[in-house]
C-alpha cells in the first residue's frame, strides 16, 4: 500500500507522487520543452536527390541549403517534412531566402502535422489551428500569417531578419509538414530561365521543431507541489 504523507498545509500526497511530481520539473530529459530531436526529413512529391538535398535543412548549418524539390518540378503543392518521436509540438522555427528557382519567390504555405508513422510522404496529416507569427513577440514571419494554418506571399528573407518562426495550438505528433504553392505564376511553363514560371522550389537552410516551455505560473506550481510532498516526507520519517 502506498505510504501517505501530509503536509501542515493539509496537502496530501504520497511519496511516489512527489517524486514523480519533482521528476517531471526538473529532471533531465522528463518532459523537457525545447527543441524536437529530428529523426527524418523528406522533400515530397519529386524529393531533391542530386544536390542540395532535403537533409540540408535539419544539418545545423545555415550556410547549407535545399530546393526540396527536384529541377523543374511543378507539383504544387509541394511539402518539406520532419519526423520526429511522439511528442507535442507548437512552433515551427525557419532560416530561408524567397528564392524560387524559376518559380515565384514568394509562396503561399500550410502547416500541417500528423500522428502516424511510416514514410512522411504516405502519412496522413492535420492542418494546425490558431497560426500565429513570431514566437513571445521576436522571429516574425513576412507575410500574411492566418489562423487557419497558412500563410499567404511567405518573403521571409533570413538574411536580413533573422530566423521566423510560427506557432500554433499544441498537438501530439510524430511530423510536421509545411505545404507551398506558387501564389500568381505567369509563365505556364518550367525552365528555370525566368521567374515567376510554374517551377516549385522552396530555399530552406535550417528547419526546426519545438515544444514551447510551460506558462511560468503551471511551472512554478508544479515545482511547489513537488516541494511540499518532499517536505511532508522529511516530517513524516522524524
Amino acid at each position: 500500500m502506498t505510504r501517505q504523507l501530509t503536509a501542515k498545509t493539509g496537502f496530501r500526497i504520497s511519496m511516489a507522487g512527489a517524486a514523480a511530481i519533482l521528476a517531471t520539473v526538473i529532471a533531465p530529459g522528463a518532459g523537457m520543452a525545447g527543441q524536437i530531436l529530428a529523426t527524418s526529413v523528406a522533400g515530397f512529391p519529386n524529393e531533391r536527390t542530386f544536390n542540395d538535398p532535403p537533409v540540408n535543412a535539419i544539418d545545423g548549418d545555415t550556410n547549407t541549403y535545399t530546393w526540396v524539390t527536384q529541377p523543374n518540378n511543378v507539383a504544387d503543392p509541394s511539402y518539406l517534412a520532419l519526423g520526429f518521436e511522439l511528442g507535442t509540438i507548437d512552433r515551427i522555427r525557419l532560416w530561408k531566402i524567397p528564392y524560387g528557382g524559376g518559380g515565384n519567390n514568394s509562396k503561399n504555405l500550410i502547416v500541417q502535422y500528423t500522428t502516424d508513422s511510416g514514410a512522411l510522404s504516405a502519412r496522413t496529416y492535420t492542418t494546425v489551428t490558431n497560426l500565429v507569427s513570431g514566437y513571445l513577440g521576436t522571429e516574425l514571419w513576412d507575410g500574411t500569417v492566418n489562423t487557419n494554418g497558412t500563410v499567404l506571399n511567405d518573403v521571409l528573407d533570413s538574411t536580413v531578419s533573422g530566423w521566423g518562426s510560427l506557432t500554433f495550438d499544441p498537438v501530439g505528433a510524430t511530423g510536421i509538414r509545411i505545404g507551398f504553392s506558387n501564389p500568381n505564376p505567369t509563365v505556364p511553363y518550367c525552365d528555370g530561365t525566368t521567374v515567376d514560371q510554374t517551377c516549385n522550389h522552396y530555399r530552406v537552410a535550417e528547419f526546426e521543431a519545438y515544444n514551447s516551455p510551460l506558462p511560468e505560473p503551471m511551472s512554478l506550481a508544479l515545482f511547489g507541489a513537488g516541494l511540499a510532498g518532499l517536505a511532508a516526507s522529511r516530517r513524516v520519517r522524524r
